[in-house]
């Protein structure tokens, strides 16, 4: 779903699409670095920094995503494990339901509740 796409900060409004971008490259953004924008030709350029703002250093954005991806996910309890495990760390539902000792429907359900909570989908709906 989200493999072909790429934002650029100044687009990050934690959408759906855009959390789920954000968590598969959590670890770039802890790191200090903005993921990489895939070429049409399946070029990947190697050396671009997110351009400072109001004279900022260049690790400060992505640094700060990601501490708000920390927040977001310390918000959901128990289904940060979830989370992290599925979109950060990459492993399978049917890995995350026997490592939980759950069902995979329940995953998927405790998933997608967790999804809605950190894109404020949930809030947008009941406030």
């Amino acid at each position: 779903m989200t493999e072909d796409l790429w934002f650029s900060p100044k687009e990050i409004e934690f959408t759906l699409a855009q959390t789920i971008w954000l968590l598969r490259h959590y670890y770039t953004l802890l790191y200090g670095e903005w993921p990489k924008e895939p070429r049409e030709s399946g070029y990947i350029e190697n050396d671009i920094r997110v351009k400072p703002w109001k004279r900022r250093a260049y690790f400060e954005i992505p640094c700060e995503v990601c501490a708000e991806l920390d927040m977001r996910m310390a918000a959901l309890g128990e289904d940060e494990s979830i989370i992290r495990a599925l979109y950060v760390d990459g492993l399978t539902q049917e890995e995350v339901a026997k490592w939980h000792g759950l069902s995979q429907g329940a995953i998927s359900r405790r998933k997608d509740r967790a999804l809605e909570m950190m894109t404020g989908i949930d809030r947008q709906v009941r406030g």
